[in-house]
């Protein structure tokens, strides 16, 4: 509504001018005054702004003023008690047309071209609008990418301190997340004020390659390695730091050296008691949080031989050594007698006295035993 305002205005303006004309010629259509004499031929010629006393200044022309001077003349004139001929008010009426047609166009070229600004300016509002819409879209997608990542993500700067970090965090620290931002990577994960002397990131500076390390927190290894993080000009800016669970890796290969090592022993026909540790050591690693102990029988066949317990504690250890085989008497001496597993679940329940008591004792809480059958069917440790 606006725009069509200005060009109403503008159209007034024309039609005013024109109107003006009309009375300015019809009143010069009647007779002159008497001793009115007609305006010359050469005022044809003469500029269209005359002076008060009909002849024009020297000096300067109409396309010398500015228009809104130019228009403030002519009404002057118009107004000017000065007896004015006929013809020239009509042609001072003619430059208000024209001024009025001109700031008419002018207003409306302006007025079309100020629509296209504003038509482009809706246009870029609504790509931008589109653009971040877009670009909301692809954040969450980054986010939800990153934190279904099971393995610990951090973003670190060239301080080495975390500014992002992926819900695996949490998972594998817990609580201990809160404040994380803005901490250093050795202070989180070794509780530290410095590099650790094998950290991957000093490394990684030097050859804006990846570098790792394996590292074992109590029962489980983890592989920490750290890649470079290059803008476009190829400057390092940061590094993303990964934590990867591999206790399931270690725990197969910590298998399969000890069982190659029992193999090599047997093969070079190695000491018994040296092969059955190895053995018991291969156990304790494939089972975590127990302790493994062979006992073989004796030439008598009545009774035990402590052979191999590389961990077992040392009362444990002598009660087992010479005791009689009995099924009361233990999971080992039930396994033996009935060839097969026996378990005691809860050694809290054992007579005092006994030897699952010294095991309750020495701070076990359950355990069970596998009788080791020859050939024959015939029971030769458990």
């Amino acid at each position: 509504m606006r725009l069509s305002g200005h060009t109403q205005l503008c159209s007034a303006m024309a039609v005013c001018g024109a109107i003006c004309l009309l009375l300015t010629v019809g009143t010069g259509s009647g007779s002159l005054t008497t001793g009115q004499q007609p305006a010359p031929a050469c005022a044809e010629a003469s500029p269209l702004i005359l002076s008060r006393g009909g002849v024009a200044p020297t000096g300067w022309s109409l396309a010398s003023l500015p228009a809104t001077e130019t228009l403030a003349l002519a009404l002057a004139e118009l107004r000017s008690p000065v007896t004015t001929p006929p013809l020239t008010r009509g042609m001072v009426a003619a430059v208000l047309i024209l001024l009025g047609t001109s700031l008419a166009l002018l207003l409306r070229r302006h007025l079309s071209r100020l629509k296209s600004i504003t038509a482009a300016l809706e246009t870029q509002r609504n790509d931008l609008q589109q653009a971040e819409e877009a670009l909301q879209k692809a954040l969450g997608e980054w986010q939800g990418t990153f934190d279904a990542v099971s393995d610990v993500i951090w973003i670190l700067d060239l301080e080495q301190r975390i500014v992002r970090y992926n819900r695996a965090t949490s998972e594998l620290f817990g609580e201990a997340t809160e404040g994380i931002l803005g901490r250093r990577c050795c202070e989180v994960v070794h509780c530290l004020n410095a590099p650790v002397t094998d950290c991957p990131f000093p490394r990684m500076v030097e050859t804006l390659k990846r570098q790792s390390m394996e590292q074992q927190f109590g029962h489980r290894w983890f592989l920490i390695s750290v890649d470079p993080f290059l803008d476009t000009a190829g400057s390092l800016k940061g590094a993303v730091h990964i934590v990867s669970d591999i206790t399931e890796r270690k725990v197969r290969e910590l298998r399969d050296q000890l069982r190659s090592a029992v193999f090599e022993k047997i093969a070079r026909g190695g000491p018994l008691p040296e092969t059955l540790d190895v053995l018991c050591r291969t156990v304790e690693t494939e089972i975590q949080e127990v302790v493994c102990a062979i006992l073989l029988v004796d030439e008598s066949g009545r009774g035990f031989c402590c052979s191999a317990a590389p961990n077992l504690a040392a009362p444990l250890v002598a009660c087992l050594d010479g005791e009689p085989i009995a099924p009361e008497f233990c999971p080992c001496s039930t396994a033996v007698t009935t060839r097969s597993r026996a378990v005691a679940n809860d050694l809290a329940a054992a007579p005092p006295g006994t030897l699952l008591a010294t095991a309750l004792e020495a701070g076990y809480r359950s355990c069970w035993a596998e009788p080791i059958l020859s050939v024959t069917a015939v029971s030769l440790d458990t």
